[in-house]
Protein backbone atom coordinates (compact mmCIF):
# COMPACT_ATOMS: atom_id res chain seq x y z
CA UNK A 1 0.00 0.00 0.00
CA UNK A 2 0.98 3.28 -0.61
CA UNK A 3 -0.42 4.62 2.83
CA UNK A 4 2.85 4.22 5.25
CA UNK A 5 5.63 3.04 3.21
CA UNK A 6 7.27 6.22 2.31
CA UNK A 7 7.15 7.52 5.59
CA UNK A 8 8.63 4.43 6.80
CA UNK A 9 11.31 4.42 4.25
CA UNK A 10 12.30 8.43 5.31
CA UNK A 11 11.62 9.46 1.98
CA UNK A 12 14.10 12.70 1.55
CA UNK A 13 15.14 13.09 -2.15
CA UNK A 14 18.55 14.44 -3.49
CA UNK A 15 16.39 16.56 -6.00
CA UNK A 16 15.29 19.14 -2.92
CA UNK A 17 18.85 20.48 -4.43
CA UNK A 18 17.11 21.78 -7.41
CA UNK A 19 15.69 24.25 -5.25
CA UNK A 20 18.36 25.47 -3.69
CA UNK A 21 19.51 25.43 0.15
CA UNK A 22 17.09 28.28 0.84
CA UNK A 23 14.74 26.54 0.39
CA UNK A 24 -24.96 4.59 -12.20
CA UNK A 25 -24.88 3.48 -8.82
CA UNK A 26 -27.08 0.33 -8.51
CA UNK A 27 -30.60 0.65 -6.71
CA UNK A 28 -30.36 3.96 -5.68
CA UNK A 29 -33.68 3.92 -3.83
CA UNK A 30 -32.43 1.56 -1.44
CA UNK A 31 -29.67 4.56 0.26
CA UNK A 32 -30.52 6.44 2.83
CA UNK A 33 -32.78 9.95 2.04
CA UNK A 34 -29.34 11.58 2.26
CA UNK A 35 -27.69 9.66 0.01
CA UNK A 36 -30.61 9.43 -2.76
CA UNK A 37 -30.24 9.48 -6.65
CA UNK A 38 -31.77 12.80 -6.87
CA UNK A 39 -28.97 14.21 -4.52
CA UNK A 40 -26.39 12.82 -6.21
CA UNK A 41 -27.74 14.74 -9.43
CA UNK A 42 -28.22 17.58 -8.03
CA UNK A 43 -24.70 17.69 -6.69
CA UNK A 44 -22.90 16.59 -9.59
CA UNK A 45 -24.47 17.65 -12.49
CA UNK A 46 -27.02 20.42 -10.93
CA UNK A 47 -26.80 23.55 -12.96
CA UNK A 48 -25.34 25.37 -10.13
CA UNK A 49 -23.47 28.59 -10.66
CA UNK A 50 -21.38 28.55 -7.48
CA UNK A 51 -18.81 31.50 -6.49
CA UNK A 52 -17.11 31.86 -3.51
CA UNK A 53 -17.45 35.00 -1.38
CA UNK A 54 -13.63 35.41 -0.32
CA UNK A 55 -15.10 37.77 2.81
CA UNK A 56 -16.94 35.55 4.23
CA UNK A 57 -14.30 32.78 4.67
CA UNK A 58 -13.35 32.66 8.14
CA UNK A 59 -10.79 30.77 10.88
CA UNK A 60 -12.58 29.66 14.21
CA UNK A 61 -10.54 27.87 16.66
CA UNK A 62 -7.70 27.03 14.18
CA UNK A 63 -10.49 25.51 11.74
CA UNK A 64 -11.34 26.72 8.27
CA UNK A 65 -14.57 27.56 7.87
CA UNK A 66 -16.84 25.23 5.38
CA UNK A 67 -16.64 26.39 2.46
CA UNK A 68 -19.85 24.92 1.63
CA UNK A 69 -21.37 27.04 4.10
CA UNK A 70 -19.18 30.11 3.32
CA UNK A 71 -20.46 30.40 -0.75
CA UNK A 72 -22.94 32.62 -2.46
CA UNK A 73 -24.67 30.46 -4.71
CA UNK A 74 -27.30 30.87 -7.04
CA UNK A 75 -29.23 28.69 -9.16
CA UNK A 76 -30.16 28.83 -13.04
CA UNK A 77 -31.02 26.09 -16.25
CA UNK A 78 -28.19 25.60 -18.38
CA UNK A 79 -24.50 25.47 -16.80
CA UNK A 80 -22.51 24.70 -14.27
CA UNK A 81 -19.47 26.45 -13.23
CA UNK A 82 -17.07 27.24 -10.47
CA UNK A 83 -14.92 30.64 -10.04
CA UNK A 84 -12.22 29.40 -7.43
CA UNK A 85 -9.12 31.50 -6.80
CA UNK A 86 -7.43 29.90 -9.75
CA UNK A 87 -8.29 30.73 -13.38
CA UNK A 88 -11.11 28.78 -15.13
CA UNK A 89 -11.02 27.20 -17.95
CA UNK A 90 -13.80 28.65 -20.46
CA UNK A 91 -12.76 26.57 -23.82
CA UNK A 92 -12.45 22.75 -24.03
CA UNK A 93 -8.94 22.26 -22.99
CA UNK A 94 -6.00 20.23 -24.80
CA UNK A 95 -5.73 16.87 -23.20
CA UNK A 96 -2.94 14.15 -23.63
CA UNK A 97 -3.83 10.95 -24.02
CA UNK A 98 -0.78 8.10 -24.41
CA UNK A 99 -1.49 6.00 -27.39
CA UNK A 100 -0.68 2.11 -26.33
CA UNK A 101 0.46 1.34 -22.98
CA UNK A 102 0.09 3.17 -20.28
CA UNK A 103 3.62 3.64 -18.02
CA UNK A 104 3.24 6.10 -15.16
CA UNK A 105 4.76 7.04 -11.79
CA UNK A 106 3.09 7.93 -8.66
CA UNK A 107 4.90 11.80 -7.19
CA UNK A 108 2.93 11.91 -3.33
CA UNK A 109 2.73 14.32 -0.95
CA UNK A 110 5.56 13.66 0.84
CA UNK A 111 7.76 13.89 -2.01
CA UNK A 112 5.60 16.78 -2.72
CA UNK A 113 6.25 18.36 0.55
CA UNK A 114 10.14 17.71 0.31
CA UNK A 115 10.67 19.70 -3.03
CA UNK A 116 8.35 22.61 -2.30
CA UNK A 117 9.64 23.13 1.18
CA UNK A 118 12.80 23.71 0.12
CA UNK A 119 11.45 26.20 -2.74
CA UNK A 120 11.27 30.01 -1.82
CA UNK A 121 10.74 31.24 -5.70
CA UNK A 122 8.21 30.16 -8.35
CA UNK A 123 11.33 29.80 -10.22
CA UNK A 124 13.00 27.05 -7.83
CA UNK A 125 9.54 25.05 -8.00
CA UNK A 126 9.16 25.29 -11.73
CA UNK A 127 12.98 24.09 -11.99
CA UNK A 128 11.92 21.07 -8.69
CA UNK A 129 8.83 20.10 -11.21
CA UNK A 130 10.47 20.11 -14.66
CA UNK A 131 12.95 17.52 -12.58
CA UNK A 132 10.61 15.01 -11.92
CA UNK A 133 9.27 15.11 -15.46
CA UNK A 134 13.14 15.09 -17.15
CA UNK A 135 13.10 11.70 -14.69
CA UNK A 136 9.79 10.61 -16.17
CA UNK A 137 11.04 11.05 -19.87
CA UNK A 138 14.36 9.23 -18.85
CA UNK A 139 12.33 6.02 -17.82
CA UNK A 140 10.10 6.89 -21.16
CA UNK A 141 7.10 7.14 -18.65
CA UNK A 142 3.53 8.86 -20.12
CA UNK A 143 1.81 9.40 -17.20
CA UNK A 144 1.94 11.26 -14.01
CA UNK A 145 0.04 10.96 -10.91
CA UNK A 146 0.52 13.60 -9.24
CA UNK A 147 -0.78 14.29 -5.69
CA UNK A 148 -3.40 17.31 -5.02
CA UNK A 149 -4.96 16.57 -2.27
CA UNK A 150 -3.79 14.00 0.52
CA UNK A 151 -5.37 15.22 3.63
CA UNK A 152 -8.42 17.68 3.15
CA UNK A 153 -5.17 19.88 1.80
CA UNK A 154 -4.74 21.06 -1.65
CA UNK A 155 -1.49 21.34 -3.73
CA UNK A 156 -3.07 23.54 -6.00
CA UNK A 157 -5.68 26.99 -5.84
CA UNK A 158 -8.63 25.58 -4.26
CA UNK A 159 -11.96 27.02 -3.61
CA UNK A 160 -12.67 24.51 -1.01
CA UNK A 161 -9.56 23.38 1.01
CA UNK A 162 -6.57 25.13 2.70
CA UNK A 163 -3.27 24.60 0.46
CA UNK A 164 -0.60 22.93 1.80
CA UNK A 165 1.83 23.72 4.47
CA UNK A 166 4.74 23.39 1.68
CA UNK A 167 2.87 24.99 -1.04
CA UNK A 168 0.66 27.32 1.21
CA UNK A 169 3.42 30.55 0.60
CA UNK A 170 4.10 29.58 -3.19
CA UNK A 171 0.52 29.81 -3.88
CA UNK A 172 -0.38 33.15 -2.05
CA UNK A 173 2.70 34.20 -3.94
CA UNK A 174 0.37 33.62 -7.08
CA UNK A 175 2.77 30.35 -8.06
CA UNK A 176 0.18 27.17 -8.44
CA UNK A 177 2.11 23.70 -8.19
CA UNK A 178 -0.45 21.92 -10.14
CA UNK A 179 -1.50 24.66 -13.02
CA UNK A 180 2.66 24.56 -13.97
CA UNK A 181 2.82 20.54 -13.62
CA UNK A 182 -0.16 20.79 -16.02
CA UNK A 183 1.31 23.20 -18.55
CA UNK A 184 5.14 21.59 -18.09
CA UNK A 185 3.84 17.78 -18.85
CA UNK A 186 1.90 18.48 -21.43
CA UNK A 187 4.86 20.18 -23.26
CA UNK A 188 6.73 17.06 -23.17
CA UNK A 189 3.35 14.97 -24.21
CA UNK A 190 3.10 13.39 -20.58
CA UNK A 191 -0.82 13.00 -18.82
CA UNK A 192 -0.98 14.40 -16.03
CA UNK A 193 -3.86 12.69 -13.83
CA UNK A 194 -5.09 14.74 -10.09
CA UNK A 195 -4.28 11.95 -7.41
CA UNK A 196 -6.62 12.60 -4.70
CA UNK A 197 -7.42 10.93 -1.68
CA UNK A 198 -11.05 11.48 -1.45
CA UNK A 199 -11.88 11.17 2.69
CA UNK A 200 -8.86 10.88 4.11
CA UNK A 201 -8.27 14.47 6.53
CA UNK A 202 -5.42 13.75 8.04
CA UNK A 203 -4.47 14.37 11.48
CA UNK A 204 -3.89 18.09 11.90
CA UNK A 205 -7.46 19.48 12.48
CA UNK A 206 -6.68 22.74 11.36
CA UNK A 207 -7.47 21.32 7.89
CA UNK A 208 -10.62 20.09 8.93
CA UNK A 209 -13.40 21.58 7.39
CA UNK A 210 -16.63 22.87 9.48
CA UNK A 211 -19.62 21.08 9.28
CA UNK A 212 -18.18 17.93 7.74
CA UNK A 213 -18.44 14.56 10.29
CA UNK A 214 -15.55 13.00 10.69
CA UNK A 215 -14.22 9.35 11.80
CA UNK A 216 -11.22 8.43 13.15
CA UNK A 217 -8.78 5.67 12.96
CA UNK A 218 -6.68 3.95 15.36
CA UNK A 219 -3.35 6.27 14.61
CA UNK A 220 -6.21 9.47 14.95
CA UNK A 221 -6.08 10.20 11.66
CA UNK A 222 -9.62 11.47 10.36
CA UNK A 223 -11.11 10.23 7.59
CA UNK A 224 -14.74 12.31 6.28
CA UNK A 225 -17.59 10.34 6.83
CA UNK A 226 -18.63 8.53 3.64
CA UNK A 227 -22.29 8.36 3.78
CA UNK A 228 -22.25 11.90 4.90
CA UNK A 229 -24.36 14.03 2.19
CA UNK A 230 -21.85 17.04 3.56
CA UNK A 231 -18.94 14.94 2.64
CA UNK A 232 -19.99 13.96 -0.69
CA UNK A 233 -20.86 17.32 -1.99
CA UNK A 234 -17.39 18.75 -0.60
CA UNK A 235 -15.13 16.07 -1.97
CA UNK A 236 -17.29 16.15 -5.72
CA UNK A 237 -17.10 20.28 -5.29
CA UNK A 238 -13.19 19.43 -5.50
CA UNK A 239 -13.18 17.37 -8.17
CA UNK A 240 -15.12 19.85 -10.36
CA UNK A 241 -13.09 22.21 -9.72
CA UNK A 242 -10.29 20.58 -10.56
CA UNK A 243 -11.44 19.55 -13.97
CA UNK A 244 -13.19 23.14 -14.18
CA UNK A 245 -10.03 24.79 -13.99
CA UNK A 246 -7.19 22.98 -14.75
CA UNK A 247 -6.13 21.05 -18.16
CA UNK A 248 -5.67 17.82 -16.36
CA UNK A 249 -6.19 14.75 -18.08
CA UNK A 250 -7.57 12.40 -15.56
CA UNK A 251 -8.62 12.03 -11.53
CA UNK A 252 -7.27 8.80 -9.83
CA UNK A 253 -8.80 7.57 -6.14
CA UNK A 254 -6.35 6.28 -3.90
CA UNK A 255 -7.14 3.26 -1.64
CA UNK A 256 -8.36 5.04 1.35
CA UNK A 257 -12.12 4.55 1.81
CA UNK A 258 -13.70 3.91 5.35
CA UNK A 259 -10.51 3.21 7.92
CA UNK A 260 -9.58 0.15 7.56
CA UNK A 261 -9.22 -1.09 11.51
CA UNK A 262 -12.49 0.62 13.82
CA UNK A 263 -15.84 -0.13 12.26
CA UNK A 264 -17.26 -3.56 12.81
CA UNK A 265 -19.78 -4.79 10.05
CA UNK A 266 -23.12 -5.02 12.25
CA UNK A 267 -22.53 -1.90 14.55
CA UNK A 268 -24.32 1.24 13.81
CA UNK A 269 -21.96 4.21 14.83
CA UNK A 270 -23.07 7.74 16.57
CA UNK A 271 -22.10 9.50 13.50
CA UNK A 272 -24.34 7.26 11.16
CA UNK A 273 -27.36 6.57 12.92
CA UNK A 274 -29.76 9.08 12.01
CA UNK A 275 -29.23 8.42 8.33
CA UNK A 276 -29.45 4.87 8.73
CA UNK A 277 -32.52 5.02 10.84
CA UNK A 278 -34.26 7.04 8.29
CA UNK A 279 -33.48 4.81 5.25
CA UNK A 280 -34.69 1.82 7.37
CA UNK A 281 -37.59 3.97 8.19
CA UNK A 282 -37.82 4.63 4.37
CA UNK A 283 -38.14 0.86 3.57
CA UNK A 284 -34.48 0.22 3.06
CA UNK A 285 -33.14 -3.25 3.52
CA UNK A 286 -29.83 -3.09 3.25
CA UNK A 287 -27.32 -4.05 5.74
CA UNK A 288 -25.44 -1.31 7.18
CA UNK A 289 -21.90 -2.50 5.41
CA UNK A 290 -23.51 -2.46 1.95
CA UNK A 291 -25.60 0.82 3.13
CA UNK A 292 -22.05 1.86 3.97
CA UNK A 293 -20.80 0.58 0.88
CA UNK A 294 -23.57 2.06 -1.46
CA UNK A 295 -22.75 5.55 -0.17
CA UNK A 296 -18.81 4.68 -1.67
CA UNK A 297 -20.73 4.11 -4.85
CA UNK A 298 -22.28 6.85 -4.72
CA UNK A 299 -19.65 8.97 -4.78
CA UNK A 300 -17.31 6.80 -7.32
CA UNK A 301 -20.66 7.27 -9.55
CA UNK A 302 -20.79 11.17 -9.11
CA UNK A 303 -17.22 11.40 -9.69
CA UNK A 304 -17.55 9.60 -13.02
CA UNK A 305 -20.34 11.83 -14.35
CA UNK A 306 -18.11 14.80 -13.35
CA UNK A 307 -15.04 13.62 -15.00
CA UNK A 308 -17.58 12.18 -18.15
CA UNK A 309 -19.06 15.39 -18.43
CA UNK A 310 -15.71 17.16 -19.15
CA UNK A 311 -13.86 14.77 -21.46
CA UNK A 312 -11.35 13.09 -18.39
CA UNK A 313 -10.51 9.76 -17.43
CA UNK A 314 -11.44 8.68 -13.75
CA UNK A 315 -10.10 5.74 -12.23
CA UNK A 316 -9.25 4.52 -8.72
CA UNK A 317 -6.30 2.35 -7.06
CA UNK A 318 -7.56 -0.09 -4.41
CA UNK A 319 -5.43 -2.49 -1.99
CA UNK A 320 -3.93 -5.58 -3.79
CA UNK A 321 -6.49 -7.52 -2.18
CA UNK A 322 -10.40 -6.96 -3.53
CA UNK A 323 -11.97 -8.92 -0.91
CA UNK A 324 -10.30 -6.83 2.13
CA UNK A 325 -11.48 -4.00 0.38
CA UNK A 326 -15.24 -4.72 0.10
CA UNK A 327 -15.19 -6.39 3.74
CA UNK A 328 -12.99 -3.74 5.58
CA UNK A 329 -12.81 -0.34 3.71
CA UNK A 330 -17.09 -1.12 2.66
CA UNK A 331 -15.25 -0.29 -1.12
CA UNK A 332 -16.27 -2.41 -3.77
CA UNK A 333 -14.19 -2.80 -6.66
CA UNK A 334 -15.19 -5.80 -8.18
CA UNK A 335 -18.59 -4.11 -8.88
CA UNK A 336 -17.09 -0.54 -10.06
CA UNK A 337 -15.43 -2.83 -12.94
CA UNK A 338 -18.11 -4.55 -14.28
CA UNK A 339 -20.60 -2.45 -14.70
CA UNK A 340 -20.36 0.91 -16.69
CA UNK A 341 -20.87 4.58 -14.88
CA UNK A 342 -17.98 3.70 -12.28
CA UNK A 343 -14.24 4.20 -13.26
CA UNK A 344 -12.59 4.35 -16.82
CA UNK A 345 -9.77 2.70 -15.05
CA UNK A 346 -8.49 0.01 -12.25
CA UNK A 347 -4.94 0.31 -10.67
CA UNK A 348 -4.55 -2.63 -8.02
CA UNK A 349 -1.44 -2.02 -5.85
CA UNK A 350 0.16 -5.21 -6.61
CA UNK A 351 3.08 -4.33 -4.78
CA UNK A 352 4.60 -7.59 -3.98
CA UNK A 353 7.28 -10.06 -5.49
CA UNK A 354 6.96 -13.39 -7.40
CA UNK A 355 7.78 -15.44 -4.25
CA UNK A 356 5.51 -13.62 -1.75
CA UNK A 357 3.78 -16.64 0.38
CA UNK A 358 -0.09 -15.15 0.23
CA UNK A 359 -0.24 -12.89 -2.54
CA UNK A 360 2.53 -13.36 -5.49
CA UNK A 361 2.56 -11.06 -7.71
CA UNK A 362 1.64 -13.28 -10.66
CA UNK A 363 -1.39 -15.02 -8.78
CA UNK A 364 -2.39 -11.34 -7.97
CA UNK A 365 -2.68 -10.30 -11.11
CA UNK A 366 -4.43 -13.51 -12.32
CA UNK A 367 -6.90 -12.41 -9.79
CA UNK A 368 -7.60 -9.24 -10.96
CA UNK A 369 -7.64 -10.18 -14.49
CA UNK A 370 -9.92 -12.80 -13.50
CA UNK A 371 -12.63 -10.39 -12.20
CA UNK A 372 -15.61 -9.53 -14.22
CA UNK A 373 -14.51 -6.25 -16.56
CA UNK A 374 -16.54 -3.77 -18.42
CA UNK A 375 -15.80 -3.30 -21.82
CA UNK A 376 -15.26 0.49 -20.79
CA UNK A 377 -13.02 -0.40 -17.73
CA UNK A 378 -9.08 -0.22 -18.10
CA UNK A 379 -6.81 -2.85 -15.86
CA UNK A 380 -3.80 -1.24 -14.93
CA UNK A 381 -1.46 -2.55 -12.21
CA UNK A 382 0.78 -0.75 -9.59
CA UNK A 383 4.55 -1.80 -9.20
CA UNK A 384 6.83 -1.13 -6.41
CA UNK A 385 10.02 0.48 -7.02
CA UNK A 386 10.24 1.26 -3.20
CA UNK A 387 10.49 -2.52 -2.77
CA UNK A 388 13.67 -2.50 -4.58
CA UNK A 389 16.77 -4.15 -2.94
CA UNK A 390 14.10 -4.30 0.25
CA UNK A 391 16.21 -6.35 2.83
CA UNK A 392 13.15 -7.64 4.57
CA UNK A 393 9.43 -7.74 3.50
CA UNK A 394 8.08 -8.61 6.41
CA UNK A 395 4.70 -10.22 5.73
CA UNK A 396 5.94 -12.03 2.53
CA UNK A 397 6.68 -15.83 4.44
CA UNK A 398 9.30 -17.35 1.91
CA UNK A 399 9.49 -14.12 -0.06
CA UNK A 400 11.01 -12.53 2.88
CA UNK A 401 14.22 -11.30 1.40
CA UNK A 402 13.46 -12.02 -2.53
CA UNK A 403 14.21 -8.17 -2.87
CA UNK A 404 17.40 -8.32 -1.48
CA UNK A 405 18.40 -11.61 -3.32
CA UNK A 406 17.27 -11.07 -7.14
CA UNK A 407 17.66 -7.69 -9.04
CA UNK A 408 15.30 -8.48 -12.07
CA UNK A 409 11.36 -8.16 -9.93
CA UNK A 410 10.08 -4.97 -11.80
CA UNK A 411 11.21 -6.45 -14.93
CA UNK A 412 10.00 -9.60 -15.03
CA UNK A 413 7.13 -7.79 -13.26
CA UNK A 414 6.35 -5.65 -16.41
CA UNK A 415 7.03 -8.30 -18.60
CA UNK A 416 4.69 -10.36 -17.27
CA UNK A 417 1.62 -8.02 -17.56
CA UNK A 418 2.24 -7.72 -21.40
CA UNK A 419 2.28 -11.33 -21.28
CA UNK A 420 -1.10 -10.83 -20.41
CA UNK A 421 -2.32 -7.88 -22.05
CA UNK A 422 -2.64 -5.33 -19.06
CA UNK A 423 -2.95 -2.03 -20.41
CA UNK A 424 -0.19 -0.44 -18.28
CA UNK A 425 1.31 -0.36 -15.41
CA UNK A 426 2.03 2.35 -12.25
CA UNK A 427 5.05 2.52 -10.80
CA UNK A 428 5.20 3.45 -6.66
CA UNK A 429 6.83 5.88 -6.30
CA UNK A 430 9.20 8.17 -8.95
CA UNK A 431 12.03 9.11 -6.08
CA UNK A 432 12.63 5.17 -6.15
CA UNK A 433 13.60 5.16 -9.73
CA UNK A 434 16.59 6.70 -8.15
CA UNK A 435 17.22 4.78 -5.67
CA UNK A 436 20.99 6.31 -4.80
CA UNK A 437 19.18 9.26 -4.38
CA UNK A 438 16.79 8.57 -1.40
CA UNK A 439 17.93 9.58 1.75
CA UNK A 440 18.13 7.06 4.46
CA UNK A 441 17.16 4.06 1.93
CA UNK A 442 20.26 2.37 3.09
CA UNK A 443 18.86 1.19 6.35
CA UNK A 444 15.98 -0.46 4.67
CA UNK A 445 17.33 -1.73 0.79
CA UNK A 446 20.61 -2.81 -0.66
CA UNK A 447 21.08 0.71 -2.42
CA UNK A 448 23.29 -1.09 -5.32
CA UNK A 449 20.85 -4.45 -5.69
CA UNK A 450 18.09 -1.45 -5.75
CA UNK A 451 20.52 0.63 -8.69
CA UNK A 452 20.97 -3.18 -11.10
CA UNK A 453 16.93 -3.56 -10.38
CA UNK A 454 16.20 0.07 -11.61
CA UNK A 455 18.59 -0.52 -14.80
CA UNK A 456 17.13 -3.59 -15.34
CA UNK A 457 13.72 -2.44 -15.38
CA UNK A 458 14.96 0.51 -17.55
CA UNK A 459 15.84 -2.12 -20.19
CA UNK A 460 12.12 -2.96 -20.91
CA UNK A 461 10.39 0.94 -20.99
Amino acid sequence: MKRYVAVLLCLVMLFLTACGADSPVTDQTTLASTITTSTIEQTVENTETTTVDQNTTTETAGRPSSSLTSKKSTTTATTTTITTTGTAITTQPTLVKPSGEMRAAWVSYIELNTVFRGCSTAEKAKAAIDGILDTMEEFKLNTLFFHVRANSDAYYSSAYFKPAASVSKLISAGFDPLGYAVEAAHKRGIALHAWVNPYRAGMNTAYLIDGIPTITDSSKRYYYVPSSTAAQQLILNGVRELVNNYAIDGIQYDDYFYPSDVLDATTVYGYESADYEAYQKNGGMLSIADWRRAAVDTLIAGTHTITKAKNRIFGVSPAINAENTYEKLYANPKKWMAESGYIDYICPQIYTGFEHSGSPFDKMTDAWLSYPRHSSVKLYVGIATYKAGLLSDTWAGNGKTEWASNTDILKRSVLYLRSKNVSGMAFYSYSYLKPDQVSGLSSTNDVSVALREIENLRDVL
